[in-house]
């Protein structure tokens, strides 16, 4: 099986301006002040072995830590067994992957930020995207098209209580669309409400 990370952003190389439906892959700034696009850059290349079903997910350390196999498959009704750590502190990503099938997958994003509610508001949040309640300080969601090998993408989005921007991104297999991607935005709200309840 390849456990090669699919190009997703990392909250920690996001910018704050220029927000688009597509995702982009610039670097980010904290600093409000210099805020250029709410889409997230691209994954870096594993930094860490990965963490098989033997282990939690949270050994694969980075982002990682903020995830449980056991609390996504309650949350989604997809179970996983591999988890995959990127990026570089304090900016990280985690991949969660099956063994034996490149998608479906869940892949989180970290990083620190300087942004308030308004900023996030105004220019990371995608247009079109749908705000969600009781995430963070402030919250969207949204689904994307299929890009690449993989159905279609549902995206939650958030600026938390302590300074974090974080995303949750979950990839269906082929042919799912986004009427799928869609009907699975509140599972992940609630997943990512769980994750965000992790300091």
């Amino acid at each position: 099986m390849s456990l090669k990370v699919p190009t997703i952003a990392v909250l920690g190389l996001l910018t704050l301006a220029g927000c688009s439906d597509a995702p982009k892959q610039t670097p980010v700034s904290a600093d409000p002040s210099k805020v250029e696009s709410a889409a997230q850059p691209p994954v870096a290349a594993p930094s860490q072995v990965p963490a098989s079903a033997a282990q939690p997910a949270a050994a694969a350390g980075g982002a990682c830590e903020l995830l449980d196999y056991e609390v996504v498959a309650q949350a989604l009704g997809e179970r996983f067994q591999v988890a995959v750590s990127g990026g570089m502190a304090p900016a990280t990503t985690c991949v969660l992957k099956q063994v034996d099938s490149r998608f479906p997958d869940l892949t989180l994003a970290v990083a620190p930020t300087k942004a308030d509610a308004k900023v996030f508001t105004s220019t990371v949040t995608p247009k079109g995207a749908s705000a969600v309640a009781g995430l963070g300080k402030a919250a969207y969601s949204r689904t994307l098209p299929p890009d690449g090998a993989g159905g279609s993408t549902v995206e939650v989005g958030w600026l938390s209580a302590n300074n974090r921007m974080l995303t949750v991104r979950y990839t269906l297999p082929a042919g799912g669309d986004a009427a799928a991607a869609g009907a699975l935005a509140p599972k992940l709200a609630e997943l990512a409400k769980k994750v965000d309840a992790k300091k």
